[in-house]
C-alpha cells in the first residue's frame, strides 16, 4: 500500500473514531434507551456533544475531496513523496482538528488551514 492509499484508509478510521465522543454524548445525555429509541423529543447535547458532531460532519464534508486527489493521483501514476507528504498533512491535521474541535479551542480554524494546504500539496503534482 502507498503512504497515500495509507494516509487515505486511516482517514476512514479516522471518520469511524469520530463517532466515539458522540456516542458518549448521547449515552450519558439520554441514556441508552433513548439512543436506541427513534429519538424524538431527546434533550439538548452538551456543548462538546454538540461540537464532536460538527468535527465529524466537517470531515465526511470534507474526505471526499480528499479521497478523489489521493485516488486520481494513484491511479494517474502521479503519486509521489509530495502526495504523501500532503495526504500525511491532511490527516494529521484533521486528526488535531477533532480534538481541538471537541475541547473548543479555536486552534481549529488554524488546523482546518493546514489540512487544506496538504490538499493543495496533492493538487498541485496532479498538473
Amino acid at each position: 500500500m502507498t503512504p497515500d492509499l495509507l494516509m487515505l484508509t486511516l482517514c476512514v478510521v479516522l471518520a469511524f473514531v469520530q463517532v466515539m465522543p458522540i456516542s458518549v454524548a448521547q449515552n450519558k445525555t439520554w441514556g441508552p434507551k433513548v439512543v436506541v429509541s427513534n429519538r424524538e423529543n431527546t434533550p439538548p447535547l452538551p456543548a462538546w456533544g454538540n461540537r464532536s458532531i460538527a468535527a465529524h460532519r466537517n470531515l465526511l464534508e470534507n474526505l471526499p475531496l480528499f479521497a478523489v486527489l489521493v485516488l486520481v493521483a494513484h491511479v494517474t501514476g502521479l503519486a509521489n513523496d509530495m502526495t504523501a507528504l500532503g495526504a500525511e498533512i491532511f490527516v494529521g491535521a484533521r486528526a488535531l482538528y477533532a480534538v481541538a474541535y471537541i475541547v473548543g479551542t479555536p486552534l481549529r480554524s488554524v488546523l482546518f488551514v493546514i489540512s487544506f494546504v496538504g490538499e493543495n500539496l496533492i493538487l498541485l503534482q496532479l498538473f
